[in-house]
């Protein structure tokens, strides 16, 4: 089960929709309205996003974004890091 609940707290990729993306990590809008997805600070527009099928790759492509500097920036704001990064941790309990 902890497996399981790790995966469901994983960082974004490039998979993660953009409904999942603003409706579990709020602190995220901001981020995506500075960084090329404007229509984004309206509350609307960001209801109705929650319940398309767009990712956050496809999002990216479209609006002509790099999709690694967006994956940087918005794993920051939800405190995660670069897998690559973290090489230290044992296992847990």
């Amino acid at each position: 089960m902890e497996q399981e609940n790790a995966r469901e707290n994983g960082p974004i990729t490039p998979q993660t929709r953009m409904g999942e993306i603003i409706e579990r990590w709020p602190q995220t809008v901001a981020i995506l309205v500075a960084n090329g997805f404007a229509p984004l600070a309206d509350p609307g527009h960001r209801e109705m996003v929650k319940s398309l099928p767009v990712t956050l790759e496809m999002a990216c492509a479209k609006h002509g974004l790099s999709l690694e500097e967006m994956l940087e920036r918005l794993n920051a704001a939800v405190g995660r890091s670069d897998p690559g990064q973290s090489r230290g941790g044992g296992p847990a309990g």
